[in-house]
């Protein structure tokens, strides 16, 4: 073969890089020896296919996800990335992008603003809770998103699709939120097995055609359509 045979080739490491707020001293290469302090270091020196695990501790940070990584909390309720009010704590800039077991909490109030900001397709938000955001989650034009087993609390909307098609929220609870779950112009989003309780709103669709398996539940009974 020749020299440059494989150039286009895309390559994948799929080594695990560590995060640990704790390492103030140095030094720092990522290993679990010597972690990052910044989450947005980590990133910063991964390459496609990664895994990023995060220690417990709160981050303050907004981080933006620029590569195709899993980003991993030690565990939901300790791992906090606290966005200290501004426009976005993570936003997704590529496709194929996991991110479970964080709290986020502390996005700015501004419309738009988000706990997770989602522009790109193929991408996994599991065993999360959102905390006094804008919206917990905001996925804007694109497509095949999906949330599982998600606690939004005290946010102005748990979720926002515009114009997303064939996303999927399941096993996700929304409570004390003043909008649960915002479908706009958005078709075959299938919501299963969640459960909203104590909203403004649970459920708002407009002009969409989401599909219900195995139930959504709203009480009390606040759904507009």
């Amino acid at each position: 073969m020749g020299a440059y045979a494989n150039t286009q080739t895309k390559l994948i490491r799929n080594e695990t890089i560590y995060v640990d707020k704790n390492n103030t001293a140095g030094p720092w290469d990522g290993t679990i020896e010597h972690p990052y302090q910044y989450i947005k270091d980590a990133i910063e020196n991964s390459t496609d296919g990664d895994t990023i695990f995060v220690f417990n501790g709160t981050y303050y940070e907004n981080v933006l996800v620029n590569k195709e990584l899993i980003l991993i909390g030690q565990s939901k309720k300790n791992t906090i990335i606290d966005g200290m009010y501004n426009e976005f704590i993570i936003s997704i800039i590529n496709d194929n992008v996991r991110i479970e077991n964080f709290t986020l909490r502390n996005s700015g109030g501004y419309q738009k603003n988000s706990g997770i900001k989602i522009e790109t397709k193929n991408n996994c938000i599991k065993d999360c809770i959102f905390y006094r955001t804008k919206s917990g989650i905001y996925i804007n034009e694109t497509d095949s998103n999906e949330i599982h087993n998600c606690i939004f609390y005290k946010n102005g909307e748990g979720v926002i699709l515009q114009k997303s098609n064939g996303c999927i929220i399941k096993d996700c609870c929304f409570c004390h939120n003043s909008l649960g779950i915002n479908v706009e112009q958005s078709n075959g989003v299938d919501i299963s097995n969640c459960y909203a309780h104590t909203n403004g709103i649970g459920l708002f669709i407009n002009r969409s055609f989401p599909l219900f398996h195995e139930g959504f539940y709203i009480s009390p009974a606040s759904s507009y359509g």
